[in-house]
């Protein structure tokens, strides 16, 4: 039986708090020792202005406004990339007010025929209840809020929705969310370094587990196997 088709994988890592996007801007990095000064110098420029900054890098996106960071590769051979550079930023930004990180990974997948397609629709969303309500119902979408037993963070929110490319796309997007307590006492420095930890302990196992619960998702647009036995 044919197999879903990955067309797209977006890695990224927001983080939430109070910035300076001005200082955001390639020749910064390139300062810092963050990105190559060759690298810096054909960075194209989108954005880099007091309340925005947007530029991309090798590969990497970067979008910076005054309440939100977040580095972004659709290339999966530069994450060991982008994990060390928002580490050396937060590094350099150690006053930084943090308020939440997100780990996240979207997949945009294509389903081996339109049966396939309606049929992880109609798993995601039964159709008893709509049928009764609308004709000819369709999914437009589902999120699924919950929590990972093994993990600090807050929550790990899971979204789905159709992609009407005429190629029987899927959209599977998964967050896994950290928020810290505006009435922590704890110092700010010490909330970054938390930051690290979650980099460093959390990132490797969130891959894995972004990777599992997209396939075990698409699972459900799959026709049941056949009992042999009988």
């Amino acid at each position: 039986m044919a197999e879903p088709q990955l067309q797209q994988k977006i890695i990224s890592i927001v983080l939430l708090g109070d910035f300076n996007p001005a200082i955001f801007h390639p020749q910064w990095l390139a300062y810092n020792e963050l990105v190559s000064r060759e690298s810096a110098d054909v960075a194209k420029k989108l954005s880099c202005q007091s309340e925005f900054s947007a530029f991309e890098i090798d590969g990497m996106h970067y979008q910076v406004d005054q309440q939100r960071f977040g580095l972004t590769t659709k290339d999966e051979s530069q994450v060991p990339i982008l994990l060390d550079t928002v580490k050396g930023i937060l590094t350099l930004l150690e006053h930084t007010p943090l308020q939440a990180v997100g780990l996240n990974h979207d997949f945009r997948y294509s389903m081996p025929d339109v049966e396939s397609w309606h049929r992880l629709g109609h798993s995601l969303a039964p159709k008893d209840l709509w049928n009764t309500l609308l004709t000819d119902p369709g999914m437009a979408g589902v999120i699924i809020k919950g929590s990972r037993p093994d993990v600090s963070a807050a929550s790990v929110d899971i979204r789905v929705h159709p992609i009407m490319d005429g190629k029987h796309g899927v959209f599977i997007g998964i967050n896994q969310h950290y928020r810290f307590d505006e009435l922590d006492p704890t110092a700010i420095a010490q909330r970054n370094q938390r930051v690290l930890n979650i980099l460093n302990n959390d990132w490797s196992a969130f891959c894995k587990y972004a990777l599992h619960a997209a396939d075990k998702i698409l699972r459900a647009g799959k026709l049941p196997e056949i009992d042999r036995d009988r």
